[in-house]
């Protein structure tokens, strides 16, 4: 995301299902809009926007809470390339 950008400037909405992100006044080009895999704890959900050491964009980073947490999603939104999930190793099985 360009540098220039607050977070004032973002318009995030994260619901049980959903997530929609995009910058103010652009909402119909959205940058994420779609269904979620599975349910989420919107309470405990959240975001940051970080300026990247040394270069002219900030990082977003969101942070879903799954309610189901210890099942794997082969995506994140629904539609998104997926992921193979049967070659994960569970950080707490190493």
């Amino acid at each position: 995301i360009d540098a220039n950008l607050r977070g004032k400037n973002l318009k995030i909405v994260i619901k049980k299902r959903h997530l929609f992100v995009a910058i103010k006044g652009k909402e119909s080009a959205p940058i994420i809009d779609g269904k979620l895999k599975g349910d989420i704890n919107v309470d405990e959900s959240t975001w940051c926007l970080d300026k990247d050491y040394k270069k002219s964009t900030k990082t977003l980073t969101i942070t879903l809470s799954k309610l189901k947490g210890m099942n794997w999603w082969d995506c994140v939104i629904i539609g998104d390339a997926k992921i193979d999930t049967s070659k994960i190793e569970p950080e707490n099985s190493k």
